[in-house]
């Protein structure tokens, strides 16, 4: 008898963006490494549906009955073969121990810190088994992480940037999109209009910064809660809202710098590392979870005010082009050193080790 397979089984609640890209990144990292990756969403597709992907099409708050969905469509070739269990986010590592599988590893992502800031959460942590291990995707929510429980893993989320190169399209093409001009300065806004994010304060520093340079143009891409108060502040026709926009990374090349105000709670910020990744220059403030991401390659505004926003659009319009470039190749080599795929296969091959293989049933 073949020998099976070792599965992953890589469990997220939805799809919704940054998720659906998070987990293709590792399923090809896994793939790379030898593993087969079966992953399922609990929730319905939010826009295209993850092509091999599970999803239970469920909002239940029942993990056991999340459980027994996924079972039921798992063949029993693939739960035995599932040795090793992937849990983006707390819930998914509580519906994962409700599988009953035999593991041999689970590894539980935090995509935002506070993850262990309930005692309740804290008293299970006490029961776990040494097979349960815990990571985060950047170095200040590991280190939020080691406030409460033992020897967190630095997983830092990974792009493909093969599959990026291929579905971008031209800067020009990009600018057709979103009805932008080569002669204008153009700063994006992309992501949930979320307050964490604080896409006001986006707002308010381009309102000064154009008073000074008036040929510029600020393009929101995303929905979310803020939309309506942020269309209510200014009806000024160089600010426009585009509401979500599918692979959005197709799109990035149509401005010339991205502006990231999240706040100090955004452990990561995907859309950084997209922008890093195809050329973009980024703006962003002092959190520390985007900062891990851009490094040194990014212009920083000091402080979360529009005069200090202002003043690194200001510096962005007026930048060198011999300097912009270096910045830019500078962010382009970090983002495939430190967030590729290949990057995060060499970090799971430490944390999974070699594949065992079963003999049969």
């Amino acid at each position: 008898m073949a020998k099976p397979d070792v599965i992953v089984l890589q469990l997220c609640p939805n799809d919704s963006p940054p998720f659906r890209e998070i987990c293709l990144s590792y399923k090809d990292s896994l793939t790379s490494l030898g593993y087969s990756c079966i992953t399922a969403f609990f929730e319905k597709p939010h826009g295209e549906a993850l092509p091999g992907a599970i999803y239970l099409n469920s909002e239940s708050k029942s993990n056991r009955n999340l459980g027994n969905l996924l079972l039921q469509r798992l063949s029993p070739r693939q739960i035995a073969s599932c040795k090793i269990g992937l849990c983006h986010r707390y819930r998914s590592l509580q519906v994962i121990k409700k599988l009953g599988l035999k593991l041999e590893k689970t590894v539980c992502i935090a995509h935002e810190f506070s993850m262990f800031r309930t005692l309740k959460r804290r008293i299970n942590y006490l029961s776990f088994d040494k097979g349960v291990i815990f990571g985060g995707v950047s170095k200040p929510l590991v280190n939020d992480l080691e406030r409460y429980i033992a020897n967190p893993v630095l997983l830092p989320n990974a792009l493909n940037s093969g599959n990026l190169t291929d579905s971008r399209i031209s800067s020009d093409l990009a600018r057709t999109f979103f009805d932008l001009k080569d002669d204008q300065f153009n700063v994006g806004v992309v992501g949930r209009l979320h307050q964490k994010k604080q896409p006001d304060l986006a707002l308010e520093g381009f309102l000064e910064f154009v008073t000074s340079f008036p040929e510029s143009t600020l393009t929101f891409v995303g929905d979310g809660d803020l939309l309506r108060p942020l269309k209510q502040i200014t009806r000024d026709p160089r600010v426009r809202f585009y509401g979500f926009v599918a692979n959005i990374t197709r799109y990035i090349s149509a401005f010339d710098v991205l502006l990231i105000t999240s706040s100090n709670i955004e452990a990561f910020n995907m859309v950084a590392l997209e922008a890093m990744a195809a050329g973009i220059r980024v703006i962003a403030g002092p959190a520390e979870g985007p900062a891990f991401v851009m490094g040194k390659t990014a212009i920083y505004f000091q402080e979360f005010s529009a005069p200090s926003i202002s003043e690194a659009l200001t510096f962005a319009y007026q930048e060198e082009k011999d300097a912009r470039l270096a910045a830019i190749r500078m962010g382009e080599m970090r983002a495939k050193s430190h967030f590729s795929t290949e990057a995060l296969a060499d970090r799971l091959a430490l944390i999974l080790g070699p594949i065992e293989r079963n003999n049969g049933f």
